[in-house]
Formats: structure tokens, sequence, C-alpha cells
């Protein structure tokens, strides 16, 4: 042990590079691990446990950011959706047909936030939702808050 104070956040849908058995050797060596729910990426994650709003506020950006196809991987992932956003009803599956939109191609291609400079404006533009401790990602950001503070 070099002595310092280790926290991961890692995706649960990437069993090949970090599995829950890694997680559960890590944790039983002091370290903290958060992995999210459901096998999921953190997009994934997110896009099913933000508010709706904050789920609309998000496509909206990633449209600024990367125009049209965005509105159209989303429709590839769920067919019958018209053009306006404000006009789909919030239902599990268009989540998650949402949050595998934002992941691209199988290569990455086309992600919406996978880049840092991305994924931080995308957290910024979203943190009033973030700091709501009933919700689950609001759960998992103070237990962050928490190890920051205690570390």
């Amino acid at each position: 042990s070099l002595g310092y104070d280790v926290f991961v956040i890692a995706d649960s849908d990437a069993n090949d590079g970090f599995s829950e058995a890694d997680a559960q050797s890590l944790i039983s060596s002091g370290v903290s691990v958060l992995r999210w729910e459901g096998d999921v990426s953190i997009e994934e994650y997110f896009f099913k446990s933000l508010p709706w709003d904050a789920v609309k506020k998000s496509i909206d950006l990633a449209i600024f950011m990367h125009g049209d196809r965005v509105m159209q991987q989303i429709q590839n992932q769920q067919g019958g959706l018209g053009d306006d956003l404000n006009l789909w009803a919030e239902t599990d599956d268009l989540r998650i047909a949402i949050g595998r939109a934002s992941l691209g191609n199988i290569d990455g291609e086309n992600a919406w936030f996978k880049r840092q400079d991305r994924a931080e404006e995308w957290i910024f533009s979203i943190r009033e939702f973030l700091n709501d401790n009933a919700t689950a990602i609001g759960a998992h950001i103070e237990s962050i808050k928490a190890w920051v503070i205690d570390a």
C-alpha cells in the first residue's frame, strides 16, 4: 500500500475490464468503489435515473454539440418518435433507448459525451439535478462528496 485514499467509479457494463469480483477485491482492501446498478454505462445510468427535465436538457445539449444526428440516433434505437422531444412520452424504454443512443456505435464513434470536455459541459448543464439526495444519482453524488471530505 502506498497510503493513498482511493475511490473508484466504474461502469457496470464492461465486466471484462472491471468486474464485480474486481470491485469486491478492492473493497476488501479498503478502496471505495461505486459501480452503477444494472449492467450499464455511466451515460445509460444517468439517462435512466435523471429527472425527465434533465434528460431533455441533455438531449438539447447533445443536439447543440452534434446536430441532427442525435435525434436520428435516438430514433434508430426507438422508432415512432416525432421530431419534437417535448411531445415524447417519458417511458423506461425511451430512457433506455436514449442512453444507448448517447453511446454512439459499438466503437464509441458518435458518442455524445464520452470526451472529457463534452462530459464536463454536460454535467455542468445538469448540475442542478445532481444535488437531489432523494434520487439515486443524488445519493451517489453525496457519497462521493462525503468520501472527498473524509479523505
